[in-house]
């Protein structure tokens, strides 16, 4: 049987990062989201999350607008 491995407090430390989501009305029944990912290591590391959270607020504004959000097999099928 297998346990999960949780790291130390430092390892915790060095891959520490930051989300920030901020939703601001623009109008009547508008919304707008903003979305700051921080303390990202590399340039890699925002490549892959700017594609992860565009479509995570894709699939998020689906789901507020007709009620169904993106399936990630789709999100996958888009990546190639």
């Amino acid at each position: 049987m297998a346990f999960p491995v949780f790291p130390t407090e430092i390892e915790r430390s060095k891959n520490q990062q930051q989300v920030e989501v901020t939703f601001l009305p623009v109008g009547e029944g508008e919304v707008e989201a903003h979305l700051d990912h921080s303390l990202l290591k590399t340039e890699k590391d925002m490549e892959d999350m700017q594609t992860d959270w565009s479509w995570a607020l894709a699939s998020f504004k689906a789901y507020l607008e007709p009620g169904k959000p993106v399936p990630c097999e789709e999100r996958l099928k888009e990546e190639g």
